[in-house]
Order: C-alpha cells, then sequence, then structure tokens
C-alpha cells in the first residue's frame, strides 16, 4: 500500500503494488482504515482539521511478549505467577514508561511481555550505562521470572512471539474525514493508562461498519454524512 486516492476533496479509495512490483489501484466508495498506528493511509491523508496525520513518538508505546508453555513450577510464588490472575510489573528499570506482565493463559500456557517508552527507556539507558532495547529488556524479564521451569515459546499458529507499536495518546479529535473513516489503533482508540487495544478496535470496527452502510445508502460520504461515527 502507497497512498489514499484523493480526489475532489474526497478519498476514493488506494494505490499500492503487488508482491511482484505490478502497481495496484483500488477504488472504494468509502475507506476504513485499520491499519494501526503508522497507518500510511492516515499520515498521507490531506491536511485538513479533522485527524492528526502523525502521533508523536513520546505517544507511542513500544510492546513485545511470548507465549511459553511449561511443564510445572519450579515452585509458587503469586508475586511472579498466579494461574487466577493478570500480573502487572511497575518498575522503570524492569520496563521504563510502561509496564510487565505475567499473563496467565489455558493449561500450561503463559503470556510473558512488557512495554515500554522511548524517552524512558533512553534516559533509563543513560543513568544506568546501558543499551537495552525493548527484546533485551523482554527477555531479562522472561529471566527474571524464578517460578517457571522449562518454558517453551508456544508455536501454534506461528504466534508465539510478537511486537507491536501502541499509541497511548488521547483519542483522535474525529475519526472520519470525506470518504474516509479510521478504527483501532489507526486513531489512537487503546487505553492510554493501560494500552488495552483488542477491546476498542473490535467495538470500533463494529461501530464504523454500521456507520458506512449508513452513509452508502442515503448517500452521502462526506464528514457531516460520516460524523455520526464521532458520536
Amino acid at each position: 500500500m502507497e497512498a489514499p486516492i484523493f480526489e475532489d476533496s474526497f478519498i476514493r479509495g488506494i494505490t499500492g503494488k503487488k508482491k511482484d512490483g505490478e502497481k495496484k489501484t483500488l477504488r472504494s466508495k468509502i475507506l476504513i482504515d485499520c491499519l494501526g498506528v503508522s497507518t500510511i493511509i492516515r499520515r498521507k491523508l490531506p491536511e485538513n482539521n479533522f485527524i492528526d496525520r502523525t502521533v508523536d513518538i513520546d505517544d507511542i508505546e513500544s510492546t513485545g511478549r511470548y507465549i511459553f508453555e511449561f511443564e510445572s513450577l519450579d515452585h509458587e510464588d503469586e508475586r511472579y505467577y498466579d494461574r487466577n490472575y493478570a500480573l502487572i510489573h511497575l518498575n522503570n528499570e524492569i520496563a521504563p514508561g510502561g509496564y510487565g506482565w505475567v499473563f496467565p493463559r489455558s493449561g500450561n500456557r503463559v503470556n510473558i511481555g512488557l512495554g515500554v517508552q522511548k524517552k524512558s527507556l533512553d534516559i533509563r539507558n543513560k543513568i544506568m550505562g546501558k543499551n537495552d532495547n525493548l527484546q533485551t529488556l523482554i527477555d531479562n524479564y522472561v529471566k527474571m521470572l524464578p517460578v517457571f521451569k522449562d518454558l517453551k515459546i508456544y508455536e501454534k499458529d506461528h504466534n508465539g512471539k510478537g511486537s507491536w507499536s501502541v499509541p497511548v495518546r488521547r483519542q483522535m479529535e474525529s475519526l472520519v474525514f470525506n470518504g474516509y473513516m479510521g478504527s483501532g489503533d489507526s486513531m489512537a482508540m487503546p487505553n492510554p493508562i493501560s494500552a488495552g487495544g483488542i477491546g476498542p478496535a473490535l467495538i470500533s470496527g463494529i461501530l464504523s461498519g454500521k456507520n458506512a452502510a449508513k452513509a452508502v445508502q442515503e448517500g452521502d460520504l462526506s464528514v457531516k454524512g460520516l460524523w455520526n461515527y464521532n458520536l
């Protein structure tokens, strides 16, 4: 994907390239942007008074996690693992500007990860004389959890390891432009305290779809015609 198509003050689709390099144009009555915080569509919107095209780096958390499976616990210690509760560790050495988490999953599986803010990480590294990044922090965090034995990455569906950028600022002032709607992280919808974004993304996906269908039926894809989505 390369850019939105902008004609007569409206977004009319997108341009991009196939894997073989062939250029491709996809036209649409309305475009719903679900590409996340760094979406090229929002960043290449025309300058407007409705949607911020960029998100400041200080308003982004870098997050990563492993899904592990384990045979047994070395010992019980609810400070590091509890089968019934999600654990959060707030510590600027472990996760500067964010937090570490240990989330139990079904069976002997666990989600272990953390999120950091770049500026806070830079300050922490300077004070401590270190050069850690997100990955080294996650790996160190896993090592400091003494209760697990024989942790192995859970490779089913190739989802055992992942990293994401999450916006933790206020939501966009508006979610719509002429012929365009945004959903989820592309509109900075995650909870700015927890960085949780799955719930807001699911809800906004449903609402954007319903409002888009209504706007198409009524023949008004302008900001005015889409404005109810903001409400």
